[in-house]
């Protein structure tokens, strides 16, 4: 008990040190600035409770809007000269990863998949090009370990009264990831009340390789993609009131997952033919975003991604406040 006392101390000096960093390399004088607060958990799913998979995610983000002095200077202003509305992001996030048979299995090699913790940074770019919203980001941080997720996830569960979660003992081994990410939208058709908006993603690093590509619908009143807290760009602009819905569906091509086959030296889990290399992905969600305040709740599904997991699906809470 007192290790497991010391370590979750450890945990939350650690987390206090990157929030303080994080608010002192945002703390520009610009006023265009906003912080973020993103929870995943299948907690979340009301009608259909579970503790499995990707279980929880949680981060804390702060985004700048750029002002015309230094977009001016950006690097990716001189890469893309036709780029504009330029926001860059910093965040600290924690995600977790267990089986769903941890309680009647003991031995890793009979889990559904391996317990897994991350705990990363990621930096942002937000921009603007031509008729593309585009985002992207480089990440990185650990798996395994000393990413803490157990401790965590534990100690959360001791204080709202849910039974310990054992078997992180077994999880993938501690390892550095660093990935590249690449976001892209645009909007392929529009109404006064409904529009339609292609989304494609890349990540490449040594924790994540795939791509995705899906289409959403959005119903309600809303702004377009470069000034909509669906995709974060409202902050800091002439934004009108939002309120819709969102509707999409699209699939995933996976070539690698170190959460699942445990690393790139050390694939000691999951083999390269177990893992599902398409995987279908639906979300549907509600969003407000009023004065300096947005919010949204999502449902996030997608199908197995390996040969011996199930479906999967958990919530998403997540709070913009312009500050």
């Amino acid at each position: 008990m007192a290790r497991f006392i010391l370590t979750l101390s450890t945990y939350k000096r650690t987390t206090t040190t990157f929030i303080i960093v994080l608010c002192l390399s945002f703390a520009h004088k610009s006023k265009a600035q906003a912080i973020e607060l993103n929870a995943d958990n299948d907690f979340l799913i009301w009608y259909d409770q579970s503790d499995r998979y990707y279980t929880y995610g949680l981060s804390i983000a702060f985004h700048n809007r750029l002002g015309e002095k230094r977009l001016e200077k950006h690097p990716l202003k001189k890469i893309f000269p036709k780029s504009n509305n330029l926001i860059e992001s910093l965040s600290f996030n924690s995600q977790g990863y267990t089986p769903s048979n941890y309680k009647e299995m003991k031995e890793k090699d009979k889990f559904d998949r391996p317990f897994a913790g991350r705990l990363f940074v990621n930096y942002a770019l937000t921009s603007q090009i031509k008729h593309y919203s585009v985002k992207i980001g480089l990440n990185a941080g650990v798996l395994g370990p000393f990413a803490q997720a157990g401790q965590f996830q534990n100690w959360f569960h001791k204080k709202v009264g849910f039974e310990q979660v054992e078997g992180w003992d077994n999880q993938v081994s501690n390892q550095l990831g660093v990935s590249l990410n690449i976001n892209m939208r645009k909007t392929l058709a529009t109404g006064d009340a409904a529009d339609i908006i292609l989304e494609q993603s890349l990540s490449f690093g040594s924790i994540f390789t795939n791509i995705s590509t899906r289409a959403r619908i959005r119903i309600g009143q809303f702004n377009n993609i470069h000034n909509t807290s669906l995709y974060k760009t409202h902050i800091e602009s002439e934004s009108k009131n939002e309120y819709f819905l969102t509707f999409a569906g699209g699939a995933k091509f996976i070539g690698y997952d170190a959460t699942l086959q445990g690393g790139i030296f050390n694939n000691s889990y999951f083999s390269a033919s177990e893992i599902s290399r398409i995987v279908g992905l639906l979300d549907l969600g509600a969003h407000v975003n009023v004065e300096k305040l947005a919010m949204s709740f999502s449902i996030i599904f997608s199908q197995n991604e390996s040969t011996r997991t199930l479906g999967h699906k958990y919530g998403q809470i997540r709070l913009i406040y312009d500050i």
